[in-house]
């Protein structure tokens, strides 16, 4: 397992953004929605019936005050863009392929900075590990908690906190587990990723 050194800024927002509602209680979503934006895994290669796993998109904590609507649609964005990563990073695409397949596109919805630091992550933040040795997978689970951080009623950063399981199959059949956290801010009025705080393991 292994953890990517964080950006100053990054751990200060997760500081801030794990801490507690406006009245002093952590808030909790009381059900899951699903994201528009999920994506089927890959069955190739695997005994599996096409089984769609959608992603799950939760509400987590919020610090400072926000309207309901803005704060649903900032889960929604938020959750979106850390899926379309999950899906060009580990989910979706042909297998096997190589690990030269996995450049900067691997990564959208992340800042510049944040793409390169990933690439040279790329065996913990896409699937470049094992690419040549897979020929498909199968998503067990994919869910996305979105904590918010508000100031003067507007969401100015937020902490994406990710679960995804996958079983593979091919040469290497194992089952992997991404967990971890990813830091996001607005740029150009779209939520970017600029900081991460993930764990790639063999469960």
């Amino acid at each position: 397992m292994r953890v990517t050194p964080l950006l100053a800024v990054g751990a200060l927002v997760a500081a801030l953004v794990s801490g507690c509602t406006s009245d002093g209680r952590e808030e909790n979503a009381p059900a899951s929605t699903s994201s528009p934006s999920a994506t089927t895994g890959s069955t190739t290669g695997t005994d599996d019936a096409a089984v769609a796993v959608r992603t799950v998109a939760r509400k987590g904590s919020v610090t400072g005050r926000i309207g309901k609507g803005e704060r649903k649609d900032v889960v929604k964005r938020v959750a979106r863009v850390v899926d379309k990563w999950l899906a060009a990073a580990y989910v979706d695409g042909d297998y096997p392929r190589g690990a030269g397949s996995f450049d900067e596109t691997t990564w959208p919805g992340f800042t510049d900075g944040a793409a390169r630091t990933a690439k040279t992550d790329k065996d913990l933040m896409s699937n470049a590990d094992i690419a040549d040795r897979i020929a498909g997978l199968v998503v067990k689970k994919r869910e996305i908690t979105v904590d918010v951080l508000a100031v003067h009623r507007t969401a100015r950063a937020a902490t994406a906190r990710l679960k995804l399981a996958f079983r593979t199959a091919g040469d290497l059949e194992r089952k992997v587990s991404v967990t971890g956290r990813v830091f996001l801010t607005k740029k150009n009025g779209k939520w970017k990723v600029f900081g991460y705080d993930v764990a790639k393991a063999r469960v």
